[in-house]
Formats: structure tokens, C-alpha cells, sequence
């Protein structure tokens, strides 16, 4: 298999999916998304695999989706369909396949790449990691939105109405994440915790994994995700309406910085 925007190595009982647009912070794209679902089914049908870690290369998991315009150029509600399930499709592989998925955050993890590690069942993040949906601020929602099944309805509204970041304490102590780690023990104690989860007799840990996703579907989580799926595609599809259109063309023009500096002083005087 030849990938262009991941890097996929294997190495006795475990496979790592990379995210490999440094030079972007791994900013999300449709190829990079259809190329970690390939390697994340190549892992699930490996008998000699027992455990996939999901993490990005530099500085950073993943900002998040890119909205550079020579990237998102979808403009149509049939587009951003289109887009919008291809996200939702690997974020959904990651639930469905019976290999625990552990992600490891080193840096940022943004918008749809805190959507990607939702979807994974374990998270393991340095105490340099930040987190958020900050899609609010570019006239978004999230598109995979299993927030109200991890943490309580408190901190889901606090960080879907406010955009705000937070760190990595901050993340676990919310429950959304399940470990913090020392920034340079991060490869180390990543690595320790695929070996324990490798070493459990072949077989358990997917049962555990099969079971407490019925239970959850159950739950609703399948119907969150479809709707949330639907609100997004209609979020982005408004990009045309005065004042998107207007902070978007900011965007191209001066950059997203300056942009939101731009929309946020005109509410200074509140």
C-alpha cells in the first residue's frame, strides 16, 4: 500500500497510523481520511496485530479540518455531504473495527481531529495537548458528536457554546481523555500501554470493545452521530450568508488570526 498523507508502520503486535502533514499541523483532508480508514481495516484483518495507535507527526495531533481554499473548495450542501460522510465514515471505522484504536496527543487536537479521537478507545495524551471545537468560531458544529456519551451536559455546552480551548489536565479531568503524561515519556508510556493492551489474552479486549459499543448504540450513539452528521452539512452549507461570507473572505484575504481579531473587536464595546 502507498499512502501520500499518512505514514503506516507495523512492528510485532502493533500498527501506528501517522498523520503526516507536519508542515500543516495534519490538517485534515478527504485523501488523508480515506487513507487512515485503508490502514486502519488492513490493521482489524492482520491476525498479527492486537492494537492500533492513531498520532500525528510534529508538533501537533491534528488543527483539524483545512479550510485553506485550495483545499475546501466545496461550496453546495451536496458537497459538503460528500465531505461531511467521508469524515464520519473513518471516524466511524475506528468504533466498528474490533482492535483497540489508542490515540496519542502530542500538541493541538482541534475541531474534527477531537471528533477522530472520540471515535478511539483509549486517549492518551502529553501535558503540552490541547483540546477543543473551534469550529463554533468559523460558523461550524461538530460532525461526529459523541461529547454528550463521554462527559456530563456542563462541560458539552460549555465547550460547544463558548469555543474556548482547554488543556490536557482540563480534558481529563472532564473525562474526555484517559491519561496525561510528562511531554517527553509520551512515545514511552504510549507504547507501554499498547504492549499491556497486546499482552491480554487474543480476543478479550475486542469482545470488551464489541460489547460496549452495543450497549452504546443502544444508548442512542449511533443516532447522535447521524444527526450531528446532518447539522454540520447544514452549518457549513450557510458559508454564503452575509456575515460568514463576509469572515470568510477575511480568512483568504489576511489570514484566520487576523480574521478572528477582525469579528471579535466589533464586540468590544459590549
Amino acid at each position: 500500500m502507498e499512502f501520500t498523507q499518512i505514514i503506516y508502520q507495523k512492528e510485532q503486535f502493533v500498527s501506528t497510523i501517522i498523520l503526516n502533514r507536519p508542515e500543516k499541523l495534519n490538517a485534515l483532508t478527504d485523501v488523508m481520511l480515506r487513507e487512515v480508514r485503508e490502514a486502519l481495516r488492513d490493521s482489524d484483518a492482520d491476525d498479527n496485530i492486537r492494537v492500533i495507535i492513531l498520532k500525528g507527526a510534529g508538533r501537533a495531533f491534528s488543527a483539524g479540518f483545512d479550510l485553506s481554499p485550495e483545499v475546501s473548495t466545496y461550496s453546495t450542501a451536496q458537497e459538503w455531504r460528500g465531505h461531511i460522510t467521508n469524515g464520519n465514515e473513518t471516524f466511524r471505522t475506528i468504533w466498528e473495527i474490533e482492535k483497540p484504536v489508542i490515540a496519542m496527543v502530542q500538541g493541538y487536537c482541534l475541531g474534527g481531529a477531537f471528533d477522530f479521537t472520540m471515535s478511539c478507545d483509549i486517549v492518551i495524551s502529553s501535558d503540552k495537548g490541547v483540546f477543543g471545537e473551534p469550529e463554533n468560531l468559523f460558523g461550524g458544529v461538530p460532525m461526529y458528536l459523541l461529547l454528550p456519551y463521554i462527559t456530563n451536559m456542563r462541560v458539552v455546552r460549555r465547550i460547544l457554546l463558548t469555543g474556548e480551548n482547554f488543556s490536557a489536565q482540563q480534558a481529563l479531568d472532564w473525562n474526555l481523555i484517559s491519561y496525561v503524561v510528562q511531554h517527553d515519556r509520551l512515545e514511552e508510556e504510549t507504547l507501554k500501554l499498547a504492549k499491556r493492551i497486546a499482552a491480554l489474552p487474543f480476543g478479550t479486549p475486542q469482545l470488551n470493545k464489541r460489547t460496549l459499543n452495543r450497549i452504546y448504540d443502544n444508548m442512542g450513539a449511533k443516532e447522535a452521530i447521524m444527526t450531528s452528521g446532518d447539522a454540520a452539512i447544514w452549518a457549513l452549507s450557510r458559508a454564503k450568508e452575509p456575515e460568514l461570507s463576509e469572515f470568510f473572505e477575511k480568512v483568504n484575504t489576511i489570514g484566520t488570526k487576523a480574521a478572528l481579531k477582525w469579528r471579535n473587536d466589533k464586540f468590544e464595546q459590549l
